[in-house]
C-alpha cells in the first residue's frame, strides 16, 4: 500500500504494537512522528529506524494521562511534519491483573486517563489540525476487553469500553467534516511480562500469540493463522482451539498494523469525503453513524 506523503503521529510508538504500526506506516511511505512517555531508549531506536527509511520523523515525549501534554504533542507533530493526516493512539496504562475489590483510585485513574481521557484530548487537537483540509483519520487501538469481561482487569476493560464509546461519538460528530474516527481491536498479542499465566488469560491465547510471533506472522486472519500453525507442526486439535480463540477474541479480524494501513489508505480518505453531511434529528443520521463508525 502506498502512503507516500501522508503525515501521521503514533502516540506510544516506542515499543510493542505502537512501534510495529509506526514502522509499517513508514515502510509504506508515510512521514511518521512517534511519542513516548518513559521508554526513551526504545523511542530513540524506533525514531532512528524511521529516519533510516528516508522518512520525515519527530520524537516527542508526552504523558497520556495529562491532556495538555497530549494536545501539545499533536501540535508539535503537526509542526514538525508540516501538517497532520492521521493520528494513532496506543497508550493504555495500568494493564496489570488485580482483583476488582483491590483497585485503588490511582490505578483507576491511570487506566482511564491514559486510555480514554488522553485519547479524547489528543483527538481534539488532531481534529483541529486536520479540519482545514477536511480529511484525516484518527484511530485508537482498542481491545477485546471493551466487550469481554476480564474480572482481574476490570479497570482496563472499563477504560477500553469508555474509549470505544468515545470512538463512536467522535465518528458521528466529525465524519461530516471529512475526519474519520476509527477503532481497531487486535486479536491475541504477546502479553506483557508478568501477564502470562494469569487465570483471566487462557493459555491458548498466549500460545496463539507466541506461535504467530515465533513464526514471523503477526496478528493475522484465521486462514493465515491456520497456515502458520500447520507450518509450525501444531497438532490439529490445538490448532483448531487456537483458531477458535483467535476468532472469538477479535472484533475486526485484521492484524493491527494492516488495519491501520487500510484506514490510512486513499480509500479511507475518499470515503471520509463521501459521508452524508447530516445532523442528529435528520432521518439519515443513523445511516451516517454507521458509515462513519
Amino acid at each position: 500500500m502506498n502512503l507516500e506523503g501522508a503525515r501521521i503521529l503514533v502516540a506510544g510508538g516506542a515499543q510493542r504494537v505502537g512501534r510495529a504500526i509506526a514502522l509499517d506506516l513508514a515502510r509504506a511511505g508515510a512521514d511518521v512522528a512517534v511519542s513516548y512517555h518513559s521508554s526513551s531508549a526504545e523511542a530513540e531506536r524506533t525514531h532512528a529506524e524511521i529516519a533510516a527509511l528516508g522518512r520525515r520523523t519527530a520524537l516527542i515525549r508526552a504523558d497520556a494521562t495529562h491532556p495538555e501534554e497530549m494536545q501539545t504533542m499533536v501540535e508539535e507533530a503537526a509542526a514538525e511534519l508540516g501538517g497532520l493526516d492521521g493520528y494513532v493512539h496506543t497508550p493504555s496504562g495500568g494493564f496489570r491483573p488485580i482483583d476488582p475489590q483491590q483497585i485503588d483510585p490511582g490505578l483507576w485513574d491511570l487506566a482511564m486517563n491514559s486510555t480514554a481521557k488522553g485519547f479524547l484530548f489528543a483527538a481534539q487537537a488532531a481534529f483541529a489540525a486536520m479540519l482545514p483540509n477536511r480529511h484525516g483519520v484518527i484511530l485508537a487501538v482498542n481491545d477485546v476487553a471493551a466487550r469481554q469481561p476480564w474480572p482481574r482487569f476490570a479497570h482496563h476493560a472499563a477504560a477500553k469500553a469508555a474509549q470505544a464509546q468515545l470512538i463512536k461519538c467522535l465518528a458521528a460528530a466529525w465524519g461530516q467534516d471529512g475526519i474519520r474516527v476509527c477503532g481497531v481491536a487486535p486479536g491475541p498479542v504477546l502479553m506483557p511480562e508478568g501477564i502470562a499465566g494469569n487465570p483471566d488469560v487462557p493459555d491458548r491465547v498466549v500460545s496463539n500469540a507466541q506461535v504467530q510471533l515465533t513464526s514471523g506472522v503477526p496478528f493475522i486472519s484465521d486462514k493465515d493463522l491456520k497456515a502458520a500453525l500447520d507450518e509450525a507442526n501444531v497438532t490439529p486439535a490445538v490448532s483448531d482451539a487456537i483458531v477458535e480463540e483467535n476468532a472469538n477474541a477479535r472484533i475486526d479480524g485484521l492484524r493491527a498494523a494492516l488495519a491501520v494501513l487500510a484506514l490510512f489508505s486513499v480509500v479511507a480518505f475518499v470515503a471520509a469525503r463521501r459521508l452524508p453531511k447530516v445532523q442528529p434529528g435528520d432521518p439519515r443520521f443513523a445511516e451516517a453513524l454507521v458509515a462513519s463508525d
